[in-house]
């Protein structure tokens, strides 16, 4: 995981680009509002898919490869005890 990368864009902000010239070529007034409204519902949407879908995904991942993303401590025997929990599921 050391070797991975942001991506450079994010595609939630096409969107937001052609919110922002709607409203500066066609004048859209209190549709402004709304749009923007339906963005936000959108973004949070997609954030909520991404952290249901590819987190838990990759922790189940993870866990039946016995493998430890993150580890605060170096005290063997929590590590045993995260194992233990990932084969109860």
């Amino acid at each position: 995981m050391s070797n991975t990368r942001a991506q450079s864009f994010n595609w939630l902000l096409i969107p937001l680009f052609a919110i922002v010239i709607g409203v500066f070529t066609m004048r859209l007034g209190v549709i402004e509002l709304y749009l923007l409204l339906a963005y936000t519902i959108f973004v949070v949407a997609a954030h909520i898919h991404y952290g249901i879908r590819v987190v838990c995904f990759l922790r189940v991942l993870l866990c039946l490869c016995l493998l430890v993303a993150v580890s605060l401590s170096r005290n063997i025997v929590g590590h045993i005890n995260e194992v233990s929990l990932c084969r109860a599921r």
